[in-house]
This record gives structure tokens, C-alpha cells and sequence, in this order.
């Protein structure tokens, strides 16, 4: 008889490494100095185990679940798939590179991060005081709370940013707040930028127009537009000119607007046509939302026009399939396709082809609004005539919208914003260096210092052209509802207007497995169990919200997560001639000895766990003569016979061999199923 004392080998004094397959605690080898002699028509059993069960709590970079912020697809009876919404499935996971054991603490902190990581959105993003959180849950089922002991799984708190802020920007470290292409050096600073306090932000225009229109753009770079009713105002007044009697003319070109956040160099967006534009003469530079006053023809008079960067309807080129397209808001004439004819602007000039002649200005407009208003951007100018704002384009002037209008195709109104466009800030283009804007009211967010437009923490477009997916960008911006030839209007989400400004119906929705049937392009989520959500595949019923306005969303887990692998644990010894049978896997084994759920200190998890079988179950090792031993190889593994990696520290296991009773040819077999 022989007891052999097998253990993982703690060298030169290191911690045991449950990474180092070679001596792991769960997968080692030991190897003898002295050859041991085992007598023919041997057996061998498990004498005692000895182990750690630390309770870490595994993470994985394919643990995954996705955030989807836009409307419920589950539950609408309009847009049932977010294929055919404004916004795409964000992929969520810890941040880890590869598997590693945490604590619950731990474990909390890489979720949080990774829930956060999932909304790029500047309405709900702030690096100092994060809104999106995850919070343990303690005390008991019945009422659980974020305070005291005991765990009963996960809170998920998500919310908008509460308020929005007027007149960020500042004439100061403008190099910082604006940026602009500098191509040349006569052509480094194209505007100068000053404070007028109370009254807004002035930008005057060094030098005239160049060969290379985005030389003379600049756009803000710091402080990106509220999406949730946020107002950017600028007062045109430095922009008009005398005409004979008429001192508010617009003599000069400019084209201001919004613009979604880049890093780019040149501020453009990488797959714009390089053909279809019918918006601006100023077909290289590129706006999301654009209010343009231009010269059709050289010499004549110029008009007003509204462009927005839409699918390119002549061009269907796989990289480069959007451009700058005309939003036709007035009531056309001379061959002018999808006319307006309750348009407010019904004039049938033949020249302007219907368009509002800005020469002469006869409703005297001085100051220029863009209102975002959730998924609609609405223009208006002001009219010192009528001493009234006058709303331009929206898509509230469609049939049936509040407008009262009947803009009868998608090319009469400003696209929806869509995920692209979640992070914009101005862009403002002056022709003339003898004229300047000023831009008064500015509903922008502060997202931290440190932080602008083209942070990829706060700007999903950005994020997906950074890291080299802007095929998705390329699919949002190309789907049905941005084809100007549509006649179908996309039901987009408003915002309110009264009280605490929110996204109405603008759901905060977590998706915890796969969906191809709402939520397509979530492939590989499988945290609904670890979180929690037993009874819940995808989050998109509030569990709690703050009051009535529904700019925060609570989910509580809907029952303790199983976090910690509950599997069976087997020893096998890997490189000995037994033979044993796993039924569930219908194939050979090597396992010699089931250790039980509890140790014997009724312990299941925790350190120095000892097992010790109340008797001895031996295997033959079916040999008709001698073994010299000098290796053995064990492991611990689960049912399936893969390999139990949630053990650390040393494991010790004991084996007993000793010369059989029975003879050789009656093989014992060892059978679990």
C-alpha cells in the first residue's frame, strides 16, 4: 500500500496562480525525485481532498448585454424593430482583457463602468458625478435597499442629466471652445471670437471666403447642444447689408447650422458623397442641420435655403452613399420636385424657384433659431415685421402635425435626429470679412472638463469611426426615413416643453440575451442570469422613476444572481491507466472520486475546504505488471469535464494505492451519470 500527497507547487515562495495551467490549483502535475514502484493489478481511490473555494465571482470580455436608448420596439405599434428606428444596440462588458476573479465590489465597479459606457450620450454623461450607476443589493427580497448587509443582487440606475445650461460658450480659450481647418497660415484664425457678456459670443470674420470653403468653417468644439428642447439662437443683424432703402439686406453669403461632433481634422464626415449635393454651392462642407443665404446664380439675388445630410438619391456607392441635400420648405415652382403647397412661404419668384428672397428681406429676419427637440430639429427665423418667430421647417408641419401644415414628403422637413447626431454643436461659415453673428442663447452641456464633442464617451458617431466600424454610422444614415423621395414620415419622439425638459418615450432599455425579433444586433448577451433578472430577458419596464417625469429609471434584480459556479466538482487523474465512464458525456473518463456540495465542516465555499469520503472507492488500474511512477497529473473538473478554474491557493489531494483483492480480468467500473 502507498499514500501519495499530491499538491500545485508554490515556487520560489509566488502566489498560487489559477492562471498557470501547470500548477494551477484546479490542473497540476507533480513529479518525483524517486521512481515508486506499483505492483501488478493495482487499484487507486481518493484518500482526501483538501481545497479553496474563494466566492470570486468570474469576468470575462464575452460577458456582454447591450443598451438601447430610443423607443420601446417591443411594445410600439410603429417602428417594432430597431432596424427601422433612429438608434442601434450598444454593446456593454467589463472592462477586462481577459478572464479574471473579483470580489462583489470589484465585480459592481466593472458593470457600472460598463453600463455607462453603453449610453455615449451627452444628456446622460458626467464624469464627476455619474448618473448611470450599480448598486448593490442588500437587506431582504421583501425590501431590498443599497444600505446594510446581506445581498439580493443589483440596482441599475439610469438618468438624464436633470437640467440644461444656457450660454456656455465664451470668447475665452477659444483655440479650445472652437476649432476650424487651418490649411495655410494666412488662414489660421478665420474669425475673431469675443465676449459680450450677458448678450452672447460675437464671431467676426477675418479674411473673405478662399478657394477651400472649410477653411473659413468653425465649429464649436467643447460644449455639445441639449437634446431634450436645447436652443442654440444667433442675431443676424452684423449680417445684413444696405440695398438702396433697405438696410437689412442679406448682401453676403453664410451658412450656419449644426454639426455632429469629430475628430476630424477638417470636420467633415468620411463617407459624404462626392456627388448629389443640390443643398450649397459650399458642397464640401458638411452640416447635419444647415440655414444657408446664397446666390443661385452669380450676380443675382440670394435666397434663403435649409439643407441636412441625408441618403444621396443619385448615388447608391457603399462608402460614400450621403450628402447635403436641399429641405424643400417652401412651395416650389419651375420643375422643383416635392413641392410644399401649404408652405408658408408660397412665393413663386421664378428666379428663387419659390425660395424666401433674403436680398430683400421684405419680413426683415434678424435673428435665427435651431430647437432640439429629442429626435425633431426644428428652424425658425425672427421677423422684426411681424415681431414674431416664424418656424421655417419641422417636421410638426407634416399632415397631422401640430404645425397645422401639410408638408406631404420627407423632403419638405429637417430629418430626425437620429444615434449619429446625439453629440452636436454649431458650425458657422462667413463669406464676407466685413460681417459678423452673434450667438446669444446656447442650451449647451457641460461634460467635463477635459472633455468635448469628440469624446468617445459622450459621442457614439465618434466612437464607432474611431475604433473602425463606421459601416454602422453608414446604416443608420441610410435608412428609410433619411430617403428625401419618401412620403412616409418617421414617427419621431418630441421633447417636453414645459417643467423639467425630458425625451419623451425615450426608453432606457437594457438587453440581457439575444434578440433577433426587436432588437436586432445583439448577438452574445448573457448577463440576465449573473445580473439577476430571472424573470426579465430585456429591461424595459420601470421598476421605479423619479416622480413623474421619467428621466430616471431604476431595475432591481428579480432575484438573488447566481454569481458563483454551483457545479458538482470531480478529481481525475489524468495520466494513470484506470478507466472509468461518464455517462452524460457517453465517453471515457479518468474521474476517480465526486466530491460532495459541503465539506466536512459543512462548508461550501471559503478556505481549507476538506473532503474525505466515509469509504473508499477504488478504481483498477488494469496493469499486468509493474508501473514505475515518477508523474502525476490530477485536475478538478465538473460534470462535463471541463476544468473548475473558481478554486485558488493550494490544493492538496491524496490518493491511495494498494494491490486488488479481485483478479485482474474483473474490471471494476466506476459509471456516473
Amino acid at each position: 500500500m502507498s499514500l501519495i500527497l499530491c499538491s500545485n507547487k508554490n515556487e520560489n515562495g509566488l502566489e498560487y496562480d489559477r492562471n498557470f495551467k501547470g500548477q494551477a490549483p484546479f490542473s497540476f502535475t507533480n513529479h518525483m525525485t524517486q521512481t515508486i514502484e506499483i505492483p501488478p493489478n493495482s487499484e487507486v481511490a481518493v484518500q482526501s481532498v483538501k481545497l479553496n473555494k474563494d466566492g470570486l465571482i468570474r469576468v470575462s470580455p464575452s460577458d456582454r448585454w447591450y443598451m438601447y436608448l430610443n423607443r420601446n420596439v417591443r411594445t410600439d405599434t410603429e417602428i417594432t424593430s430597431v432596424l427601422g428606428s433612429t438608434g442601434m444596440p450598444i454593446v456593454c462588458a467589463p472592462n477586462v482583457t481577459s478572464e479574471d476573479y473579483v470580489n462583489i465590489d470589484e465585480f459592481r465597479r466593472l458593470i457600472e463602468e460598463g453600463l455607462q459606457n453603453g449610453i455615449p450620450h451627452p444628456d446622460y454623461y458626467r464624469p464627476n458625478a455619474q448618473l448611470t450607476k450599480c448598486e448593490i443589493l442588500r437587506g431582504t427580497s421583501a425590501t431590498p435597499t443599497t444600505t446594510g448587509t446581506g445581498f439580493q443582487g443589483f440596482r441599475f440606475t439610469i438618468s438624464e442629466q436633470l437640467a440644461i445650461t444656457s450660454n456656455l460658450f465664451t470668447a475665452s480659450n477659444d483655440g479650445y471652445n472652437w476649432l476650424g481647418k487651418t490649411a495655410t497660415p494666412a488662414r489660421a484664425n478665420p474669425y475673431t471670437i469675443s465676449d459680450l457678456g450677458a448678450s452672447g459670443t460675437r464671431f467676426s470674420a477675418n479674411a473673405n471666403i478662399g478657394a477651400n470653403p472649410n477653411e473659413q468653417a468653425i465649429w464649436g468644439s467643447l460644449f455639445p447642444l441639449c437634446n431634450k428642447g436645447g436652443v442654440m439662437e444667433f442675431d443676424l443683424t452684423g449680417l445684413h447689408g444696405t440695398v438702396g432703402a433697405n438696410t437689412k439686406s442679406f448682401n453676403n453669403n453664410w451658412t450656419i447650422g449644426l454639426n455632429r461632433g469629430t475628430g476630424l481634422s477638417n470636420g467633415g464626415i468620411p463617407y459624404k458623397s462626392n456627388a448629389g449635393n443640390d443643398f450649397s454651392a459650399l458642397s464640401n462642407v458638411v452640416w447635419d442641420y444647415a440655414v444657408s443665404c446664397e446666390q443661385l446664380t452669380e450676380g443675382g439675388n440670394r435666397w434663403l435655403r435649409l439643407g441636412h445630410f441625408v441618403k444621396d438619391p443619385d448615388e447608391n456607392h457603399p462608402t460614400h452613399p450621403c450628402c447635403m441635400r436641399e429641405i424643400i420648405y417652401f412651395k416650389g415652382n419651375n420643375g422643383v420636385p416635392n413641392t410644399f403647397d401649404d408652405s408658408l412661404f408660397n412665393i413663386t419668384s421664378a428666379q428663387g424657384q419659390g425660395r424666401y428672397n433674403m436680398s430683400t428681406n421684405a419680413s426683415q429676419f434678424s435673428k435665427l433659431k435651431f430647437e432640439v427637440k429629442n429626435e425633431v430639429v426644428e428652424i425658425s427665423l425672427y421677423s422684426d415685421t411681424e415681431t414674431a418667430w416664424i418656424l421655417v421647417s419641422s417636421w410638426e408641419q407634416r399632415t397631422g402635425g401640430s404645425a397645422g401644415l401639410n408638408a406631404t414628403a420627407v423632403k419638405n422637413v429637417p430629418k430626425p435626429r437620429n444615434q449619429n447626431c446625439w453629440c452636436m454643436s454649431p458650425k458657422i461659415l462667413l463669406a464676407d470679412s466685413t460681417k459678423h453673428v452673434d450667438l446669444t442663447t446656447y442650451h449647451g452641456i457641460n461634460i467635463g472638463t477635459g472633455y468635448n464633442v469628440a469624446n468617445t464617451n459622450v459621442n457614439w458617431y465618434e466612437r464607432q469611426r474611431v475604433n473602425g466600424v463606421i459601416g454602422n454610422c453608414i446604416e443608420l444614415d441610410t435608412r428609410w426615413y433619411n430617403n428625401e423621395e419618401s412620403t412616409s414620415f418617421y414617427p419621431m419622439l418630441n421633447a417636453s416643453g414645459t417643467g423639467v425638459n425630458k425625451m419623451l418615450d425615450y426608453k432606457k432599455i437594457i438587453v440581457l440575451v439575444p434578440d433577433n425579433t426587436h432588437y436586432q444586433g445583439t448577438a452574445g448577451a448573457n448577463m440576465q442570469y449573473k445580473l439577476g433578472f430571472t424573470a426579465r430577458a430585456i429591461l424595459d419596464n420601470n421598476a421605479s422613476v423619479t416622480g413623474s417625469n421619467d428621466q430616471k429609471v431604476i431595475y432591481d434584480s428579480d432575484n438573488v444572481p447566481l454569481l458563483k459556479a454551483n457545479s458538482s466538482l470531480f478529481v481525475r487523474l489524468d495520466n494513470m491507466t484506470q478507466k472509468t465512464y461518464n455517462a452524460g458525456t457517453g465517453r471515457i473518463s479518468k474521474i476517480l472520486y465526486h466530491m460532495p456540495r459541503f465539506d466536512q465542516s459543512n462548508r461550501e465555499i471559503g478556505t481549507g475546504l476538506y473532503f474525505e469520503p466515509g469509504q473508499r472507492v477504488y478504481i483498477k488500474l488494469n496493469n499486468s505488471e509493474s508501473i514505475f511512477l515518477n508523474e502525476l497529473s490530477l485536475s478538478i473538473c465538473d460534470d462535463k469535464e471541463v476544468l473548475v478554474d473558481d478554486l485558488t491557493g493550494e490544493t492538496i489531494i491524496v490518493l491511495h494505492f494498494k494491490q486488488s483483492d479481485t483478479p485482474l480480468f474483473k474490471q471494476s467500473r466506476y459509471v456516473m451519470g
